[in-house]
C-alpha cells in the first residue's frame, strides 16, 4: 500500500493498478510549430504542484481534444472527473498553466461507452473534451475511413510518439536489495521543461503480444497482462528507446507523409507494468508500448458522431 501510494503521488497514476505510459528519453521539442495541436491536460486540483500537467491530449477539431478516457475517470468507482475542473494547455512548454501560450477549459466530456473501470476501460481508452471556446491552431488529421491505412500493422510502419511526461526516473536504494519491497519505488523523476517526442514503429498484433509475454516474464510482473484487443489496440516498440511513459497517456501516435503533414492514428493507453528491473536492466525501452487503434471503425464513427451531434 506504500508504495502504491507513493505512485500515485509521483504519477498521477499508480503504477500497480493500471500501467499507463510516458516519453523515456525522448527527443525534445524545440517550438510551437512542431506539433501545435498537441495540449497538455490540467486539473485545478492539482494546480499547486510543480508539474501540474497530468495527461497528454490532441485537438482534432476546433473546440474538441482527444485523449484517454483513463486520464479523466476514477480506475475503481468508473466516476469521470468534473469537466470545470479540467483544462488544456497550448504549446510546447505547456507543461504548466502559467507557461502554456494560451490555456481553454473544458465544457463537456464524451466517452466511447460507460465501461470506465478498470480493466474494461481499456478496451476503449479514449476520450472526446468539448472546449469552451475555439482554439487558434490548426487541428491535426484522423483517418478519413477505417480502410485508409490497410497495411498499417503489417508494413512495420514508423511513426511517431508525443506527450509531456518525464524523461527519466530514479529509484529508492532499497531497489537493489530487494525489487519486491514496499520500499522500492520511484525517487524522483526527470521533467524536461518542453513537449517530447519519441520514435515509433507499429509492429503486427502477434509481434505484440509475443512480446508483452516476453517481458512480462523477464521483468518478473505478479500482475496479469492487460487483455490486448487486435482490432481496438495497436501496439509499436521504439527503435532507439525513445518510448512513451506515464503523463504521455491520451498523447498522440502520427503517421508523417512525404509532405510532413501529420494524421493521428492511436491514442497513447497503457504499457507493461513498470518496475525497478523493467530499468534497471532497460527492458522499459524495448518492450510494446499499447495505443487505442483510430483505424477501428466503431472508435472513428464514435468520434465523428459525437463532434457532429454535439457542435
Amino acid at each position: 500500500m506504500v508504495k502504491q501510494v507513493i505512485l500515485a503521488c509521483l504519477l498521477g497514476v499508480s503504477f500497480a493498478v493500471f500501467s499507463a505510459p510516458q516519453i523515456y528519453h525522448g527527443h525534445k521539442v524545440l517550438s510551437d510549430e512542431q506539433f501545435p495541436f498537441v495540449v497538455a491536460l490540467y486539473n485545478d486540483h492539482y494546480k499547486d504542484q510543480e508539474v501540474s500537467s497530468f495527461c497528454t491530449g490532441t485537438l482534432i477539431a476546433k473546440s474538441w481534444v482527444l485523449t484517454a478516457v483513463h486520464c479523466i475517470d476514477s480506475y475503481d468507482t468508473g466516476t469521470l472527473e468534473n469537466p470545470a475542473d479540467l483544462s488544456v494547455g497550448f504549446g510546447y512548454k505547456a507543461r504548466t498553466p502559467a507557461t502554456a501560450k494560451k490555456v481553454i477549459r473544458v465544457k463537456n466530456i464524451f466517452t466511447f461507452d460507460d465501461k470506465l473501470t478498470w480493466p474494461d476501460f481499456v478496451q476503449h481508452d479514449l476520450a472526446l473534451l468539448q472546449l469552451q471556446e475555439q482554439a487558434d491552431v490548426t487541428p491535426v488529421d484522423l483517418p478519413d475511413s477505417a480502410d485508409a491505412f490497410p497495411q498499417l500493422k503489417s508494413t512495420n510502419k514508423n511513426a511517431i510518439a508525443v506527450g509531456y511526461g518525464f524523461s527519466g526516473v530514479t529509484w529508492t536504494a532499497e531497489c537493489e536489495r530487494d525489487p519486491d519491497s514496499d520500499e522500492c519505488y520511484p525517487d524522483d523523476l526527470t521533467w524536461e521543461n518542453s513537449l517530447l517526442y519519441g520514435n515509433e514503429i507499429i509492429k503486427p498484433d502477434s509481434t505484440i503480444q509475443e512480446l508483452l509475454n516476453k517481458y512480462h516474464d523477464l521483468e518478473h510482473i505478479k500482475e496479469p497482462i492487460e487483455s490486448y484487443n487486435s482490432f481496438t489496440m495497436l501496439g509499436v516498440i521504439s527503435p532507439d528507446g525513445t518510448r512513451a511513459t506515464n503523463v504521455d497517456s491520451g498523447g498522440p501516435l502520427l503517421l508523417q507523409d512525404v509532405n510532413g503533414k501529420y494524421t493521428q492514428v492511436g491514442v497513447c493507453s497503457w504499457q507493461l507494468q513498470p518496475n525497478y528491473i523493467s530499468y534497471k536492466e532497460g527492458y522499459v525501452t524495448k518492450e510494446p508500448l499499447v495505443y487505442a487503434n483510430l483505424t477501428d471503425k466503431n472508435i472513428l464513427d464514435f468520434i465523428k458522431k459525437t463532434i457532429k451531434n454535439n457542435s
